[in-house]
């Protein structure tokens, strides 16, 4: 069953709809790897992997990859954005002809610039922006802190060799003795 399916995913006329469910069932069904089944198809690793992805997308665009209104092109760049009504909308402009690739690609660039502005930072990302900011002052070195959540992050000092890594070490280890 397997080399049929292999077989069948190798022919010339699958829709990329079909071919991403026959790349799908490889690897859930046989637990096959991206990998393994790229090897297999004589496909490159990436054009498996983002075959996959396109069904993520919503079935009425699933719907119109299957008839050749959207492209292969045009869905990956649909999968950059999240919300379900904005890709039905932008699809269905793809169909009508009114997007090509690379305007589609500008419209969701745009869309992602007006999303990030309305978005106004939350007063935590002020607060490790501020954090970092002193430290850098403080240390004169580039300093990042990586909030996850929950208050909880990681926080990465620059060295510049291993004299000045052990610098930073040494005034931490004299920073937490003092405190204890």
């Amino acid at each position: 069953m397997q080399i049929a399916l292999i077989e069948n995913l190798q022919r010339e006329n699958l829709n990329p709809v079909e071919e991403a469910l026959g790349y799908r069932e490889l690897s859930e069904k046989y637990d096959m790897t991206q990998e393994s089944i790229a090897e297999m198809t004589g496909r490159s690793r990436s054009a498996v992997t983002n075959a996959i992805r396109i069904l993520g997308l919503p079935d009425e665009v699933l719907e119109m990859i299957r008839n050749g209104q959207v492209s292969t092109g045009h869905a990956k760049v649909l999968l950059a954005l999240d919300d379900e009504k904005t890709i039905k909308e932008l699809a269905a402009q793809v169909a009508d002809g009114v997007l090509t690739v690379r305007a589609l690609e500008n419209a969701v660039k745009s869309l992602k610039s007006e999303k990030k502005e309305k978005t106004p930072p939350k007063k935590t990302d002020t607060y490790f922006r501020e954090m970092e900011l002193s430290l850098k002052e403080r240390l004169g070195r580039k300093v990042l802190i990586k909030n996850k959540s929950n208050d909880k992050g990681t926080l990465v000092l620059e060295f510049y060799n291993k004299d000045d890594l052990r610098e930073i070490a040494d005034r931490l280890a004299d920073t937490i003795n003092t405190n204890k």
